[in-house]
């Protein structure tokens, strides 16, 4: 199905969510932002959880969470559907069943989810060697690796409550699992601001260690800026190694007014790069403008050849260097007496209003959660991707919520994704109440 283009989500619906709420979410496809607002405790986090537990295989989720039944609509017709069997208040079984777009059930399996999340928490104090470093992720330090709850269950069931000592099943749907595949889900998270990461200098081979996103970020764009610089040290040398071919075979007639057109836009495009701080070579034409008034046949097909090699040139950096323009012109007319640049050794790097060294974790937890969920939207989520976003707001000035929607729909245009917020702040929503969906707090 790789060839089969990528669904979209149109409505989520949840009965009974902590035995109290039902809730219906119609995505707003359209303008490709949807923002759920409501007062705490009404599910408003969970259903982003949920989701992303869905779609990520994390079905152990849904053992801790109160509801009767859960449904994601996709754009294709076909529904997604948990339904729970509830006992004291929690769901004993729940069972994963698929409709398609006629309403035809292609399949219906109990899923085992009784995970006891507080004795698998308490594990550590039994095995002193299993340590917890992310959601259902455990090191072992025995085994110099890292596990997840299935791996966690048949390795140590000896030591856990017989209740939740069975392995949890695995959907055995086909339907099911072609499904998920053609949908895509980021989850950004109210922890944004420090995250796991493979400890390369850790024995175990495994190992992740907590560092700073900020500079974790930092050290991706480097990767991605060495990686563009590549393809375009590539793309120059197979032009000019063929340049001398292509020349014997090409012809154009182009006008010296046309030409002129064609090497300005190229100037233009040129320092537009250059400002963003992937090149550093200071672009200078060989020759002055007022010569390509007085070219004969043969010197205009020479120089239509140059103008078409400098656009693909030019045209490998294109997409990264206009996500970059919009992520320093996002951060530098918010932040005050400080900016943030890019530096091709350092990926990002920050500077005080005398020009002076910051580092990048330095900066206030504001400034972080801002460059955090920028960076996130333009350089790390997918095309046709559902970003969920938990509480946007968190740190950010009032003028700062006030920017968010309309900068969120600005980078919406280049990345092409749909977004799903939860906040509790209406100057997030701002005068955009058309795309809000309030989830109320009334009893179902």
């Amino acid at each position: 199905m790789t060839d089969t283009p990528m669904l979209r989500i149109k409505r989520i619906e949840v009965k009974k969510l902590f035995n109290l709420h039902d809730h219906i979410i119609e995505l707003n496809l359209d303008d490709q932002i949807t923002i759920l607002h409501g007062p705490n405790g009404v599910g408003k986090t969970v259903m982003l959880s949920m989701i992303n537990a869905l779609f990520s295989g994390k079905f152990g989720y849904f053992s801790s969470i109160p509801f009767q039944q859960f449904c994601v609509v996709l754009t294709n017709g076909f529904e997604i559907i948990l339904s729970a069997e509830m006992s004291n208040h929690s769901p004993k079984k729940i069972y994963l069943s698929l409709n398609d777009g006629s309403g035809k059930n292609l399949g219906k399996e109990p899923i085992i989810t009784n995970f006891d999340i507080v004795t698998l928490g308490k594990l550590e104090d039994k095995i002193p060697w299993l340590v917890p470093i992310a959601d259902e992720r455990w090191l072992d330090e025995s085994m110099g690796d890292e596990i997840d709850t299935v791996e966690l269950i048949k390795r140590y069931s000896q030591h856990l409550h017989p209740a939740i000592r069975k392995e949890p099943r695995v959907p055995r749907l086909n339907f099911f699992h072609e499904v998920r595949e053609q949908v895509n889900i980021h989850l950004i998270e109210t922890q944004r601001l420090l995250r796991f990461s493979p400890d390369r200098n850790s024995r175990y081979r495994q190992e992740s260690k907590m560092v700073s996103t900020v500079n974790e970020y930092a050290n991706d764009l480097k990767v991605r800026i060495k990686e563009a610089m590549e393809n375009y040290g590539q793309t120059s040398q197979q032009l000019e190694q063929s340049y001398p071919q292509r020349l014997l075979t090409h012809t154009a007639k182009i006008s010296a007014e046309q030409l002129k057109l064609h090497m300005t836009d190229l100037d233009l495009k040129w320092r537009e790069i250059k400002g963003t701080g992937i090149l550093d070579e200071t672009k200078s034409h060989p020759f002055k403008m007022e010569q390509l008034d007085n070219l004969n046949e043969a010197q205009q097909n020479v120089m239509a050849l140059y103008v078409q090699d400098m656009q693909d040139k030019l045209k490998v950096l294109d997409n990264l260097a206009q996500r970059i323009k919009v992520f320093l012109d996002n951060l530098n007319r918010k932040f005050q007496h400080k900016t943030v640049k890019v530096d091709r050794q350092k990926g990002l790097v920050a500077e005080s209003y005398d020009n002076q060294s910051l580092p990048l974790d330095s900066l206030s937890s504001g400034e972080q959660h801002e460059l955090v969920l920028i960076y996130d939207l333009l350089f790390r989520v997918h095309q046709n991707t559902l970003v969920l976003i938990d509480e946007p707001e968190l740190s950010l000035h009032l003028s700062w919520q006030k920017h968010f929607l309309p900068d969120l729909l600005e980078i919406v245009k280049i990345a092409n994704f749909d977004v799903l917020i939860a906040t509790h702040s209406p100057y997030i929503i701002g005068d955009r109440s058309d795309l809000m969906v309030a989830l109320e707090a009334e009893i179902a």
